[in-house]
């Protein structure tokens, strides 16, 4: 016959064991710094304008000069998962690049001609999606681009 401990002790060695298990499979702690997320979406990046043809239809559409041209379609696509990751940062609460301020005006920021870039990939992939009929894509992406240039803006250092 068992002892009346064995089964309570059995039982507290089985919760024990169960919360040591599901503690290691415990998700991370997901970041608040857009800046990381910025460059992760600048990792992503391809080559924006690999002939004269798409760099002056991207200048002329980016700008508003000229309604949505297909040409641009595939620049779109190779850049989508850079622009969602882009979009994605636009919703987190900071924004710290990791400048080393003392270094004045050697600070490096090669990053900035890359964040032009995606901005502007991201005003093409609103235009496209409001030349296929999605408005709400287009309004949200937009909205994006306005939370990222909001974020300068207001000294987030974004």
């Amino acid at each position: 016959m068992a002892s009346p401990l064995k089964l309570p002790l059995i039982f507290v060695v089985a919760i024990s064991g169960l919360a040591l298990f599901t503690d290691h499979f415990r998700e991370p702690v997901q970041t608040r710094n857009a800046a990381l997320r910025y460059w992760q979406a600048f990792s992503e990046l391809h080559d924006p304008a690999e002939d004269q043809a798409v760099a002056e239809s991207l200048e002329k559409v980016a700008a508003g000069n000229a309604p949505w041209d297909d040409v641009l379609g595939p620049l779109v696509e190779k850049n989508t998962f850079a622009i969602e990751i882009m979009q994605r940062a636009t919703k987190l609460p900071e924004c710290d690049w990791g400048l080393d301020y003392d270094l004045g005006p050697r600070v490096p920021i090669a990053y900035i001609p890359k964040a032009r870039v995606l901005a502007r990939l991201n005003t093409l992939y609103g235009i496209r999606a409001e030349a296929k009929g999605d408005a709400q894509t287009a309004m949200d992406t937009w909205m994006a681009g306005i939370r990222r240039s909001e974020e300068r803006r207001v000294g987030k250092e974004c």
